[in-house]
């Protein structure tokens, strides 16, 4: 395996690890997700609206599914399957980032910026990951 295929591996991975572990926390435990979201004393949900069971849920079913199709694209290592799920990965974080760009308001300063870091970091990882495969076929 090439090196820039290992970095690719390892990116991937690095997303599915960070989206399986957000999405399973919203499903297995909802109303924690929601009322702790991301831990460590910090409660970025809360803020945004009342809790709501089945939203939380399909998020985090969001997050599994994105999970594995980065999870088999790493797996694989086929471009098709590389491109397909870092493109969904992509178009998530964006919509993500514009209807959270709303509601930053309604958060402590910090914690403004750590959502929308941690957004931001996440799509930059995304975006040169498709960027570092766009000639493979």
């Amino acid at each position: 395996m090439t090196s820039r295929a290992t970095w690719v591996r390892g990116g991937l991975l690095a997303l599915a690890v960070s989206q399986g572990a957000t999405g399973l926390w919203a499903l297995a435990s909802p109303h924690a997700f929601w009322s702790s979201f991301p831990g460590f004393g910090r409660h970025w949900l809360r803020p945004l609206g009342p809790y709501n069971d089945e939203l939380v849920r399909d998020f985090g079913a969001m997050y599994v599914a994105l999970s594995a199709a980065l999870s088999y694209a790493s797996l694989v290592m086929d471009s098709g399957a590389i491109r397909a799920a870092l493109i969904g990965q992509v178009a998530f974080l964006v919509l993500h980032a514009y209807f959270v760009s709303f509601k930053l308001s309604l958060l402590p300063a910090g914690d403004a910026a750590g959502l929308m870091g941690g957004i931001v970091v996440t799509l930059v990882v995304a975006s040169a990951l498709l960027v570092a495969t766009r000639h493979d076929r």
